[in-house]
């Protein structure tokens, strides 16, 4: 379920930037240098992870083994390893989950979000090799192993859906998450990416996002907390409304598109929880 057109959501961009890079962003912001990435899925492009992370894809039947083998490596030089399963976009403060492991003196703590909800998100003694193993076999859900809980009280959305991608671009929009648009702010609530075109009779109705390299044809409309990623289309009288565009997605001349996420030949309906193709 955590997929949209065969793709992890978290691989996929809100408002110009994917789950995936905001959480290496958080994380770097906490002091976290050496960064391991392994995905079954190749990213769409453009790609980049900056120095210090590595990035790999392989298959579902190597995956969690791969794992392993990286949580190995990672704790030959290194106290604790911080364990991330995407899923969910969580505002945590990375530092002080660790500090907080580090005060529990117990070999793996585990996050919770305000709600009460078991995230997958965990810190993991180095020196616990059975308990990171039993873990990572389990898929991170092994309810086996004691944890120490840590609580956030910040902004969690479990991405277990498409439609949970637009709950994030709207709560972005409404600024109830730090997540925040990439691009300039054309006007007020409306942001857009580099090297975009957007025709003179066209319309932007605040809050929208444009990403980069994105084209706006004359008579569309894109309105109501709506976004178009990278290298989306718009055509000709066209209405986008409250809905999100997937990058490399052209939508075409004379069509209504209201609270669905479209792309890779797919239209989700969020209201009605319908997906078909196209």
């Amino acid at each position: 379920m955590e997929r949209f057109g065969e793709i992890p959501l978290a691989l996929l961009d809100v408002l110009g930037r994917s789950v995936l890079m905001r959480t290496l962003d958080r994380i770097r912001a906490a002091g976290i240098a050496e960064i391991s990435v392994i995905s079954d899925t190749a990213p769409l492009p453009p790609h980049r992870v900056a120095a210090g992370c590595e990035f790999s894809v392989t298959s579902l039947e190597d995956f969690w083994e791969e794992a392993s083998q990286q949580f190995r490596r990672l704790g030959r030089n290194s106290e604790c390893i911080l364990v991330l399963r995407l899923g969910a976009w969580a505002e945590l403060d990375y530092a002080a989950m660790v500090n907080e492991y580090r005060r529990s003196e117990s070999s793996v703590l585990r996050a919770y979000s305000w709600r009460d909800e078991a995230l997958d998100m965990f810190v993991v003694s180095s020196d616990s090799q059975s308990e990171a193993a039993a873990l990572l076999r389990g898929e991170l859900r092994e309810e086996g192993i004691a944890a120490v809980r840590y609580k956030t009280s910040g902004y969690v959305n479990l991405l277990s859906e498409p439609a949970s991608l637009r709950t994030l671009t709207l709560d972005a929009f409404a600024g109830e998450s730090e997540l925040r648009p990439c691009g300039h702010e054309l006007r007020p609530g409306v942001w857009v990416g580099g090297d975009v075109r957007i025709h003179g009779k066209a319309r932007i109705v605040a809050p929208a996002f444009i990403g980069s390299c994105s084209i706006v044809r004359s008579g569309a409309v894109i309105t109501r907390g709506s976004s178009l990623e990278h290298h989306s289309e718009v055509d000709c009288a066209t209405v986008v409304d409250n809905s999100s565009v997937m990058p490399y997605t052209r939508v075409g001349a004379g069509l209504d598109v209201e609270y669905s996420v479209v792309g890779f030949q797919q239209v989700h309906h969020t209201q009605r929880n319908v997906t078909v193709e196209i």
